[in-house]
């Protein structure tokens, strides 16, 4: 199993790179979390790591966690407090060379937004013709923008799909630094508090949590989530 090259989501990875270095600079992140290596029985877990940041207005973070039967892929951009800019999550999983989870959304944490929600329904995830399921987990539920996309995909062509979606939310938070309306005093101060509590609520109902805990151990595993990840 090679260092990242091996994961199913890696043309993923590598457009998701191309879109991001003409609009960031790349941050350093502690080595440890760079790329890691656990051995598993008969195989081992690579977690790999990388940081963007769109310069004075937020931080792109992307995270692969690859071993012969687990492919994961996570992408999170955090804008700066001070500017009008939202949130994104993003989760691709496959178990056992199955597709298990596809996730996108794109909250705004200073508050509603109609020209987002229009934007992730009329062009983030138009044409994105993948099944919509009302199974959520109640964790996500609580942190969810309503106009997101949660799916069980039942087979590997809807990530083609799902990435198209990805792609284009990059491409989105690119265009949106162009216009956004910059925050100041208590009104961004309230949004710094809602990123931190959606940085809290993602790091302690991670559905990746016990897997790392297990795999990775529980100190460096806290070290990840609390110091790198959701810092």
């Amino acid at each position: 199993m090679n260092h990242l090259t091996d994961s199913f989501f890696y043309n993923t990875i590598l457009k998701s790179m191309d879109i991001c270095q003409h609009h960031t600079v790349l941050l350093n992140i502690p080595e440890e979390f760079r790329h890691s290596t656990f051995s598993l029985k008969n195989d081992v877990l690579h977690v790999s790591c990388g940081s963007y940041y769109i310069f004075e207005y937020g931080e792109h973070r992307m995270v692969s966690i690859l071993s012969g039967k687990i492919d994961i892929l996570i992408w999170f951009f955090f804008p700066d407090p001070e500017w009008q800019l939202p949130v994104y999550a993003m989760q691709f999983v496959r178990l056992s060379a199955k597709p298990m989870i596809g996730v996108l959304d794109l909250p705004t944490l200073y508050g509603q937004d109609p020209m987002i929600a229009n934007m992730m329904s009329s062009h983030i995830l138009t044409d994105v013709n993948v099944p919509y399921n009302s199974d959520i987990p109640p964790w996500y539920a609580a942190c969810r923008s309503g106009y997101d996309l949660f799916t069980r995909p039942d087979h590997d062509d809807c990530f083609i799909a799902l990435e198209k979606a990805h792609l284009r939310t990059l491409e989105v938070i690119n265009g949106l630094t162009t216009t956004t309306r910059e925050m100041y005093g208590s009104e961004m101060d309230s949004h710094a508090q809602a990123i931190q509590h959606y940085k809290h609520h993602h790091h302690i109902n991670s559905p990746g949590l016990p897997l790392l805990n297990n795999i990775c151990g529980k100190a460096w595993t806290d070290r990840f989530m609390s110091e790198w990840l959701f810092a």
